[in-house]
C-alpha cells in the first residue's frame, strides 16, 4: 500500500491503537492529523521519531455536533487546510473512558 503523502486522520490518537496507527502510518510517509480530546503532543514525537509529518487536533468524538462539524470547511478549527491540503481515508479510533 503506498500511502506516501497522503493525509489521514486519526481520531483516538492520544494513546492505544490510535497512537500506534499514527506512529505507524507516519512512517509510512503518510502525513497524520493526529485527532483526540485528549493531549497529542506523545504521538506527535512518536511520528516525528519515525521521519514522519503530523499536526495535533482537539476533538470530541463524543459530542455529536463536534464531530460532524470538525471537517467542514465553514468551521474548520483544526490546522489541516493550511498544513496539508485535502483528506485521505479517515481512521476512527474513539473509545470511551
Amino acid at each position: 500500500m503506498n500511502i506516501d503523502g497522503k493525509v489521514i486522520v486519526i481520531t483516538g490518537a492520544a494513546r492505544g491503537i490510535g497512537q500506534e496507527y499514527a506512529r505507524y502510518l507516519g512512517g509510512l510517509g503518510a502525513r497524520i492529523v493526529a485527532a483526540d480530546i485528549n493531549d497529542c503532543s506523545s504521538t506527535l514525537d512518536l511520528v516525528k521519531a519515525e521521519s514522519g509529518t503530523a499536526v495535533g487536533a482537539k476533538l470530541d468524538e463524543s459530542s455529536r455536533p463536534q464531530s460532524r462539524t470538525r471537517w467542514d470547511d465553514s468551521t474548520r478549527t483544526t490546522p489541516l487546510p493550511r498544513t496539508f491540503g485535502s483528506l485521505s481515508p479517515p481512521r476512527s479510533n474513539p473509545s470511551r473512558t
